[in-house]
């Protein structure tokens, strides 16, 4: 059986490599992805204090989950922007989850040698299902879902650690190092992605099957349900303070629907259906998207039908809680882990998402499989259950294989989702953008139009229409989008920045000004808005303000070069001593200077303002000279000019002031 285990565990290994080897190739998707890594400069800037203490402190797509972001900040510090690396991370952690799976069913099925002969191979199978099966690519390689492989794997160390803690209480020994253990997993799960919270009820799931805790008429060396609960207090406790927190960041970054959109008796109605998808795509997994849009309604039939599914599999896992504890077991972990998400409590827009079954179906395969072990028992069912798991994992390996060549880009992955789901307004807008960025205007502007025609109230579709337009030089048809956006939802920072930053090219300030205080209201860490708003300030004869503004932009983004630039140079060159500051200028000046290796004739200028305002009137020499000649070799003749007066100050010994 050692030997057996050690094939089966190298197999798995090899074909999940196999299965998901390709992604090392594969870029980030424009859904999430940009959000969560490549356009996050919290994230992808370099391992400092101040960001673990944004990663504490803040929210990303409306999630708290700082263990997430550090393996997000961690990998960009290893990998940098290379995708590939990104993706390998999560694929050795759902790697890291299979094994430990296989051993946590091993160590709790098989207590004697003739239950390790009966479940070796029921275990076997149920790993390989939850390795293989294609609902898990969406998890492992969407790089937004690092949370999902993540939350996961401290889920499995939690059970581990679990089952050290009854094997010591079994022993009649201490455990609390081991409960200890599987508290301090299960608060990095939770703070790896909130879905975990269901967890202490699992565990009493498991309590009754498979480790029998659960005192059944004499067996007396068994506990009472109520023990085994108030020994679960301190998780039940981690899944209160969890769901709150969860709740607040979430209403409060607006991501949770109100019910006078989705009353309750949709959400209902839509959580009995995705019941029944959801094991209708664990067993048929056909037609798999990464956005499933939420239906204006179901029919009648299908809700009808899918209530009766779930009572009918409800009452005969409940009937048969004593002969077939598994299936018990079994059916209420896949429908109690897909509480915090079946849409009781609406958040974001997807009816379901495939993603949200990668511990439910644990639950499914364990009785699906242990079941089968029953009809088998009158037969070979040493022979049987392998050539039906092996029959099975060479389906999902190639199903698998064929769902993972859909992530390799967002246009394959959202063309492929509008295919598979008909009217999807939001993979028709990131569709859109997605083109944008590539400047194909035509297809852009198609999409973004479908996504509107698909919903009239499409806010956001309307925000990034005006960003395609403004990109074109269509500024009156981007300033009705903007403004379009604006109506439908007032609270929409990028329609704000986008309709300000096109006010200003149009030579506005007051009413730039407006829309740029608006996105710092909504979006406080927005270091372009007050860059822009820095500029105008600047105009309105405000340079205090200004440089507060340039101040903040700066601390946002320690490594933006034309904030940095901005801010020395009003802090060498302001003529009221107050808001003069020469160290601090000829520091940020010197920073700039290496940042453009050299090579930018208008940071020279600025570093040689600040060592003029510092009284190193050699050294401005030296710099703006060079400054003026690099302007020169790029035809900057403008800044040349300017540079050459200031170069005139410098040899009469004065610095700049303007």
């Amino acid at each position: 059986m050692r030997l057996q285990r050690w094939i089966i565990s190298t197999l798995l290994v090899l074909l999940v490599l196999a299965v998901y080897w390709p992604v090392k190739n594969y870029d980030f998707v424009n859904v999430n992805d940009f959000e969560y890594v490549s356009k996050n400069d919290h994230i992808n800037a370099d391992f400092s204090w101040p960001g673990v203490r944004w990663a504490l402190t803040s929210q990303v797509a409306a999630n708290w989950h700082p263990v997430t972001v550090f393996s997000h900040m961690l990998d960009c510090q290893i990998y940098g922007l290379n995708a590939g690396g990104h993706h390998f991370t999560s694929v050795l952690l759902h790697l890291a989850s299979v094994l430990l799976l296989f051993s946590i069913l091993l160590k709790m099925t098989t207590k004697t040698p003739e239950d390790l002969a009966a479940n070796f191979w029921p275990c076997a199978v149920v790993t390989a299902l939850f390795a293989l099966h294609p609902l898990r690519v969406e998890s492992v390689v969407w790089i937004s879902e690092r949370k999902d492989v993540l939350s996961v794997f401290f889920f499995m160390l939690t059970l581990w650690s679990y089952l050290h803690y009854v094997k010591k209480k079994e022993a009649k020994s201490k455990g609390g190092t081991w409960y200890f253990l599987a508290l301090l997993f299960f608060a990095l799960g939770l703070m790896s992605k909130p879905m975990l919270v269901t967890l202490p009820c699992a565990l009493l799931l498991l309590d009754y099957w498979p480790l029998k805790r659960v005192r059944v008429e004499s067996e007396s060396e068994a506990f009472s349900f109520g023990k085994l609960f108030l020994e679960k207090i301190p998780f039940f406790l981690l899944t209160v303070v969890f769901s709150v927190v969860t709740f607040l960041t979430q209403k409060g970054a607006g991501a949770m629907g109100s019910l006078e959109k989705l009353p309750i008796s949709a959400r209902l109605a839509n959580a009995m259906v995705s019941y029944a998808r959801y094991l209708g795509k664990t067993v048929w997994p056909d037609s798999l998207a990464v956005l499933y849009p939420m239906p204006e309604g179901w029919a009648a039939w299908k809700i009808a039908g899918a209530v009766a599914l779930f009572v009918t599999l409800s009452l005969f896992a409940i009937f048969n809680v004593r002969r077939k504890p598994y299936l018990f077991m079994g059916w209420f972990w896949f429908v109690g882990m897909l509480v915090p998400v079946i849409g009781l409590v609406q958040v974001g827009t997807q009816a379901m998402a495939d993603r949200f079954t990668y511990l439910p179906s644990i639950g499914l395969f364990m009785a699906v499989v242990w079941g089968l072990s029953d009809i088998f028992a009158a037969w070979n069912k040493r022979v049987l259950i392998p050539v039906t798991g092996a029959i099975l994992a060479v389906g999902c390996v190639a199903v698998t294989a064929n769902q993972v060549h859909y992530w390799q880009d967002t246009e394959t992955l959202l063309q492929h989702t509008v295919a598979l789901t008909g009217k999807n307004p939001r993979a028709n807008a990131t569709l859109g953008t997605t083109f944008a960025n590539k400047n194909q205007w035509a297809e852009a502007e198609r999409h973004l139009g479908k996504a509107i025609e698909e919903k009239p109230d499409f806010a956001e579709a309307y925000g990034d229409l005006g960003g395609v337009y403004a990109r074109q030089g269509k500024l009156d048809d981007a300033q009705h989008a903007y403004e379009k956006a604006l109506q439908l939802k007032p609270a929409l920072p990028l329609a704000h920045f986008g309709l300000a930053n096109l006010l200003m090219k149009k030579g506005q300030i007051e009413e730039p000004i407006s829309h740029l205080n608006a996105v710092l209201k909504l979006k406080p860490d927005f270091a372009q808005a007050h860059f822009y708003l820095a500029i105008l300030l600047a105009r309105q004869h405000d340079p205090a303000a200004s440089i507060a503004h340039l101040q903040q932009a700066v601390q946002l983004k320690p490594d933006w070069i034309p904030a940095i630039n901005s801010l020395a140079w009003n802090l060498a060159t302001q003529p009221d001593d107050k808001l003069r500051n020469g160290k601090e200028a000829m520091n940020l000046a010197l920073r700039a200077e290496s940042l453009t290796r050299r090579n930018e004739p208008g940071v020279l200028d600025t570093l040689a303002a600040a060592y003029a305002e510092t009284g190193q009137f050699a050294n401005a020499i030296e710099t703006a000279e060079s400054a003026r000649q690099k302007a020169i070799a790029v035809n900057q003749m403008r800044l040349a000019q300017e540079i050459e007066t200031h170069l005139k100050m410098y040899q009469l010994r004065q610095p700049v002031r303007e």
